[in-house]
């Protein structure tokens, strides 16, 4: 395949087989509920390799032309998605709803808020402070709410809370 090989945390990498079958679960697996394979695999292999993977499969779902019935190949980045991947993807959201892609976009705030990293929720905030437009800036700043509330946090909080995280790690 043209995908990066996922890497075992003990050293090699998965078999094609087993690349096959990641595949086949990311397809029936959930955002909101993900087959618990996916912990299994999120434990198993180094990060970073899950994150290049699950970034090419969304790579080769745009490329096909983002067909909607194949959304899990943009969804897998939810479940497997690293920080890089988060940064990459924000861009994009940033950029889609001037596309013509608005409802592509939303789906992204729900991608980042399901990577779940400090950087990714940074990402999440940002946009929710400052993108130029308003119907995903008010879709990204709800999700915020929603976050900071699951945590016991005011949005502020929240952000300042990603703000002093973030600009911890890049000293």
């Amino acid at each position: 395949t043209g995908y990066t090989r996922i890497q075992l945390r003990s050293g090699g990498s998965l078999p094609l087989a087993a690349m096959d079958a990641v595949g086949e679960m990311l397809a029936f697996s959930a955002l909101d509920q993900p087959y618990a394979g996916v912990e299994q695999l999120r434990a198993l292999c180094t990060p970073a390799s899950l994150g290049a993977f699950a970034w090419d499969l969304f790579q080769s779902w745009l490329v096909a032309g983002a067909p909607s019935k194949e959304s899990w190949a943009y969804t897998a980045l939810g479940q497997l998605g690293d920080d890089e991947a988060a940064r990459q993807l924000a861009l994009l959201i940033r950029l889609w709803p001037g596309e013509g892609a608005h409802a592509r976009a939303v789906t992204g705030l729900d991608v980042l808020a399901a990577i779940g990293s400090d950087v990714a929720l940074m990402h999440l905030n940002g946009i929710a402070q400052k993108v130029k437009f308003k119907g995903l800036q008010e879709k990204a700043r709800a999700k915020i709410e929603l976050l900071a509330e699951a945590r016991g946090l005011s949005s502020e909080e929240l952000a300042d809370r990603l703000y002093r995280i973030v600009r911890q790690t890049s000293k």
